[in-house]
């Protein structure tokens, strides 16, 4: 799908609204993923999209939304058993 097909929505932020303690946890979940990413892979998707040999770029964008998702369910996964599912600090 191109870009020009691509539904883009705004950058949104919490100035409309306050934020609460889940609002909190998934950004800290967020950065703590996003932080893990080797420096290398982050630079190879901040570049434009090349017009040749874009399969490198296709393959990093995967690789860090991947990281993203596992991160981020291991965290949701580890506050909703043990002790922070009884009403615990987890």
């Amino acid at each position: 799908m191109s870009g020009r097909a691509r539904h883009r929505r705004p950058l949104e932020s919490f100035a409309d609204r306050l934020p609460d303690a889940v609002d909190h946890e998934m950004r800290t979940a967020v950065l703590l993923a996003w932080e893990e990413i080797p420096p290398d892979l982050r630079a190879r998707i901040a570049i434009a999209r090349p017009r040749v040999d874009w399969q490198g770029y296709d393959d990093a964008r995967r690789l860090v939304a991947e990281h993203l998702v596992v991160r981020i369910r291991e965290l949701v996964e580890c506050s909703r058993r043990g002790s922070a599912a009884r009403g615990g600090h987890g």
